[in-house]
């Protein structure tokens, strides 16, 4: 009798370590594929986080490109400012000696 219990008992615990292994195992191809969907989803968020990085920076370097020719054309624009009110009190002095 003793020896049906043990062999019945380590035949129920084998089934238990077997199912359990079937178990983990299974759960384990789950995660790993999980795991491989979402470092897809990664990669591609990284490549268009790169691809928005560049594009920031291109559009940064033609704004200080843009600012800058704004910044010469405002300086140009002051000079003509200049000339154009200096030849204004000239063409008024000339007008007051004329008349």
């Amino acid at each position: 009798m003793e020896g049906g219990f043990l062999e019945i008992s380590t035949f129920v615990l084998l089934v238990v370590v077997v199912l359990t292994k079937y178990g983990t195992t299974k759960h384990l191809v789950v995660l790993q594929q999980k795991k491989v969907e979402l470092e897809n989803v990664c990669n591609r968020h990284e490549q268009r986080h790169k691809g928005y990085v560049k594009e920031r920076e291109q559009f940064e370097a033609e704004l200080k490109s843009v600012q800058r020719e704004v910044s010469i054309q405002q300086s140009g624009l002051e000079k003509l400012l200049a000339q154009l009110e200096e030849q204004v009190n000239r063409n008024q002095e000339l007008e007051d000696r004329a008349s």
